[in-house]
C-alpha cells in the first residue's frame, strides 16, 4: 500500500518557528518538500491526520533527500484511543 498526499503540502500543518511546506522533486515525481530554520528553535514538526487501518505487522518506509547541518529526524505515529 502506497500512502498519498505528500505531494499536496496543503494537508500538512506546519509547527514551530521557521518552517515552511511546500512542494519538490521527488524521487518518483512531486513531493513534500520542508525548508525549516533552526537558529531560532530546537525543532518543526509537520504534520498530517491519515485515517488508515494497519495489519499487525506493517513497515513505514519513505525516502529523504536534503542538506543542511546534522540534527535528528524522528518519525511518530500517533493512535487515537490507545494508551
Amino acid at each position: 500500500m502506497r500512502l498519498s498526499g505528500f505531494e499536496n503540502p496543503g494537508r500538512w500543518t506546519a509547527i514551530g518557528k521557521g518552517i515552511e511546506i511546500g512542494t519538490g522533486e521527488g524521487k518518483d515525481g512531486p513531493c513534500l518538500a520542508i525548508d525549516y530554520d533552526l537558529t531560532d528553535s530546537d525543532w518543526v514538526v509537520a504534520s498530517r491526520d491519515i485515517d488508515l487501518t494497519l495489519p499487525a505487522n506493517y513497515t513505514f518506509r519513505f525516502f529523504v533527500k536534503g542538506d543542511g547541518p546534522v540534527n535528528s529526524l524522528e518519525f511518530k505515529e500517533s493512535i487515537p484511543n490507545v494508551l
